[in-house]
């Protein structure tokens, strides 16, 4: 539309009893590139705060048409765009490999916000990638439930307690954060049921050293006592 009116103004610039009427043409120019740099740093900002990437490749995609004002504007689009489509390119790229890495180190926290956008995305090449984290996180959590799950089959100590608890708290990460696509991850491993389970057996395992240590009060049995002791 801008395009269109500029042309229109410059055709009938041509004819004098109307050229004066009209605004100055170099304030006209003036207002459209201001507003094509408006939007670049909106795009910009968008970019770097967020990675809403149907959202973001659609604004491109709307400022590309912008490139028509070239001949009014200096090329004022064009020498835009082309750092905002870098832009864009390098911040994916940046998000892979967090996503990556998070998934490596099994630190679930704040992943939602850079891997949802995927999950979410209408782009095929988006949702294989969200496939593809969906099939290593499933391996990462369940590689975590075997060692929990083997950890609360030995004899209770601080060190199993804490590997426990840490176990506990990655998968409840994950739960956390990715609560609403569990679902899409493959093997069908229920995080929360296997959360309630580990409670379940540690709380028993404390039971029952609790019940050994009061059965050896009971008895005087003082040796047993200490044992019971420094393992609760």
């Amino acid at each position: 539309k801008k395009a269109k009116c500029l042309l229109l103004i410059e055709m009938l610039e041509k004819y004098t009893n109307i050229a004066s009427l009209l605004p100055p043409p170099d304030e006209l120019k003036k207002r459209v590139r201001d507003s094509v740099a408006v939007r670049a740093k909106e795009i910009e900002d968008k970019v770097s705060q967020t990675a809403e990437w149907d959202e973001i490749d659609e604004l491109l995609t709307r400022f590309q048409n912008a490139t028509v004002l070239d001949k009014y504007t200096s090329n004022e689009a064009t020498s835009r765009l082309r750092p905002l489509l870098q832009l864009r390119e390098q911040k994916e790229a940046q998000v892979d490999d967090l996503i990556d890495a998070l998934i490596r180190d099994k630190d679930f926290r704040g992943i939602k916000e850079f891997i949802v956008p995927f999950a979410e995305s209408k782009d095929q090449v988006k949702q294989q990638k969200f496939k593809q984290w969906c099939s290593k996180i499933a391996s990462s959590l369940s590689a975590t439930v075997h060692d929990m799950n083997t950890d609360l089959e030995r004899p209770i100590s601080e060190e199993m307690c804490d590997a426990v608890v840490v176990q506990l708290k990655i998968l409840g990460q994950a739960q956390s954060e990715l609560r609403p696509h569990l679902k899409d991850m493959p093997g069908g491993l229920n995080i929360g049921g296997e959360i309630r389970a580990a409670h379940g057996k540690m709380n028993h395992l404390v039971e029952d050293l609790v019940k050994k240590f009061d059965s050896y009060h009971h008895s005087m049995n003082f040796e047993g006592m200490g044992t019971h002791y420094r393992a609760v």
